[in-house]
């Protein structure tokens, strides 16, 4: 066996014992915590950031799929984290998206309770249309936060939505990639 294919082998060998050692824990700690998160409940909302506003949640069961002159039926949740005070939300649709749903809806803030909201959605053509809510939490102090949230409906074939209006001319480059040419104006001063 040449050479230059043993050495990558026993380096990889010597470097497993040296990854283990990193870690603090037991082997049998390991295993504990990866049991415990296999059957942690999921999350409603994971997000990593989220812009200031209202301390408000939403998350959907909306499926993804919706057919042309049919009727849709999913829940949009919502979740606050207030004590008191009320929470309003207004609910629209883009056009071309029939929403069945009351407009407006109010409740009292309760803290941490998750509320549903039934929506009922439907569009005549293909393709890509929002439900947006507007959430605004009244506090016991009188302060007024706000929180927006769209859900994304996808009515009939992706491939048959309009496709939106091109500006310019593609052009293929020389190594292959796609640009789009446009009329452009410089001025230095």
């Amino acid at each position: 066996m040449k050479m230059y294919k043993i050495i990558p082998v026993l380096l990889a060998s010597l470097a497993l014992p040296a990854i283990s050692a990193c870690s603090n824990q037991s082997a049998v700690e390991q295993q504990v915590e990866q049991q415990t998160a296999a059957k942690a409940p999921p999350t409603l909302v994971e997000t990593a950031t989220i812009k200031q506003g209202a301390d408000v949640s939403f998350f959907h069961n909306y499926d993804g799929k919706t057919d042309p002159g049919f009727t849709e039926d999913f829940q949009i949740f919502v979740q606050e984290q207030y004590a008191s005070g009320t929470l309003d939300i207004s609910m629209n649709a883009s056009e071309g998206l029939t929403l069945s749903a009351n407009g407006q809806t109010s409740f009292s803030m309760k803290g941490d309770e998750v509320r549903a909201l039934n929506i009922s959605v439907s569009a005549q053509n293909p393709g890509k249309y929002y439900v947006n809510l507007l959430a605004s939490a009244d506090t016991a102090s009188g302060q007024v936060m706000r929180r927006s949230y769209g859900v994304a409906i996808y009515v009939g074939d992706p491939s048959l939505y309009p496709k939106a209006k091109q500006n310019g001319i593609v052009e293929t480059t020389q190594d292959g990639g796609k640009i789009i040419v446009m009329q452009a104006e410089e001025t230095i001063k």
